[in-house]
C-alpha cells in the first residue's frame, strides 16, 4: 500500500505547506488502500501522531485543516448538519482519509493559490 501514492501526493503538494503538514499529508498517503485511496482506523491516527511527531489528536486537526485551507482536503464528508457545513469528525468516530487523485489534487492547490488584490482582480501567484 502507498509508497507509489505517497510519492505522486509529495509531487503535487503546493510550496506554502509546513513540514509538518506535509508530513501528516504523506502518512496519510502511504497509509491509503491503492484501489479505494482511503484510509480510515485509530491506529492510522495513532500511527500518523507518533510518525510525524505530533503531541495530539487536536494539534492533528488545526494540521488537517491548514491542509485543508490550502487546498489539500484529505478528511472525507461524513455528512452536513443542520447548517450545510461539512461534517468530517465527531467524537466517538473515526475519521475517515480519501486521498484525491493527483490531477484533482493539483487543482485543488492551483485554485487555492489566487489572491484578490486591491482593486478586486484575481491574480495567481506562482507555485
Amino acid at each position: 500500500m502507498g509508497y507509489v501514492r505517497r510519492r505522486e501526493v509529495a509531487d503535487a503538494l503546493p510550496a506554502g505547506l509546513t513540514a509538518s503538514e506535509r508530513l501528516v499529508a504523506l502518512e496519510i498517503a502511504d497509509a491509503a488502500h491503492d484501489t479505494s485511496r482511503r484510509a480510515y482506523g485509530a491506529e492510522l491516527v495513532d500511527t500518523v501522531l507518533r510518525r510525524a511527531g505530533i503531541p495530539s489528536i487536536k494539534q492533528l486537526g488545526k494540521l488537517l485543516g491548514g491542509l485543508a485551507r490550502k487546498g489539500v482536503e484529505l478528511r472525507e464528508v461524513a455528512f452536513q448538519d443542520v447548517s450545510g457545513r461539512p461534517v468530517v469528525a465527531w467524537r466517538g468516530h473515526a475519521t475517515t482519509f480519501a486521498v484525491p487523485p493527483v490531477e484533482a489534487l493539483r487543482a485543488a492547490c492551483q485554485a487555492t493559490t489566487q489572491s484578490v488584490d486591491t482593486q478586486g482582480d484575481v491574480q495567481s501567484r506562482s507555485v
